[in-house]
């Protein structure tokens, strides 16, 4: 019998943000989704859109519904949750951020997952695989690239990918890159998870701190992390929010 997508994602609900389906749903649910999935053999592409996110790569997501359909896309951050509100009149269900969901992730899975991490600078990644051996000894590390390569090797690193046999792959080279080199070689990574993770692997380093539980509930991680980083973020909580809002309401005005 074929399986038919929507006999398990009918669970899924989505809010459209600038043109763009973002799930509103539970880490619980979206697991279970993406469980499923994989026992039926399909693949699954896991994005996190943020106010950065749509910002900078809100042009990919324009491309043609096939180069999309194994692409699952999360909200994440209280710039999405202000979007809603002034869009729909609610918001997100959930904050599913990669660096919660990706632990909960692994925490929960039915299967030994092989894992390969792909991103950020050699010394953070190979610290993300440490955290990963001592946090997750369920699952394994089979295979670490840091992102600084020439992208026009990029067919050897998926070589490496694939012979690692990885079942999920974590990339983390920022938006919009990650997510444009995921679209790239979708169809010559064999892996069937593919997460696009930011910053998750400086955060499993301990290359950049968390911002405390109470601060994370609060949803003021944001100011947190740009009184950590304020010359690197400053534009993104600034500049880039304006921007972010006005495309959104643009959008929708205009449709």
């Amino acid at each position: 019998m074929k399986y038919d997508h929507s006999e398990i994602e009918k669970s899924l609900t989505h809010l459209e943000i600038a043109g763009i389906r973002i799930l509103d749903t539970s880490s619980k649910t979206l697991a279970d989704v993406l469980y499923q999935r994989h026992q039926h053999s399909l693949k699954s592409i896991l994005f996190f859109a943020n106010s950065n996110f749509i910002v900078n790569g809100q042009a990919l997501f324009q491309t043609s519904s096939s180069d999309l359909a194994n692409v699952l896309i999360a909200n994440d951050g209280v710039a999405l949750n202000i979007a809603s509100r002034l869009l729909h009149g609610k918001s997100f269900s959930d904050n599913l951020n990669g660096t919660d969901f990706s632990p909960y992730f692994l925490k929960h899975s039915p299967d030994k997952l092989k894992i390969f991490l792909l991103g950020a600078k050699p010394e953070v990644v190979v610290k993300a695989q440490e955290y990963l051996s001592i946090h997750f000894p369920n699952h394994v590390v089979v295979g670490i690239k840091d992102g600084y390569f020439d992208h026009r090797q990029s067919m050897s690193v998926v070589d490496a990918i694939n012979s690692a046999q990885a079942d999920i792959l974590f990339v983390a080279m920022g938006n919009p890159v990650q997510e444009k080199w995921i679209l790239d070689h979708q169809d010559v990574i064999n892996a069937s998870y593919i997460f696009a993770v930011g910053a998750l692997f400086d955060f499993w380093s301990g290359n950049k701190i968390r911002a405390p539980k109470m601060v994370q509930k609060l949803r003021l991680e944001w100011l947190f992390r740009l009184c950590q980083e304020p010359k690197r973020l400053i534009k993104r909580y600034s500049v880039d929010i304006l921007r972010f809002l006005y495309i959104s309401i643009k959008y929708t005005k205009r449709t």
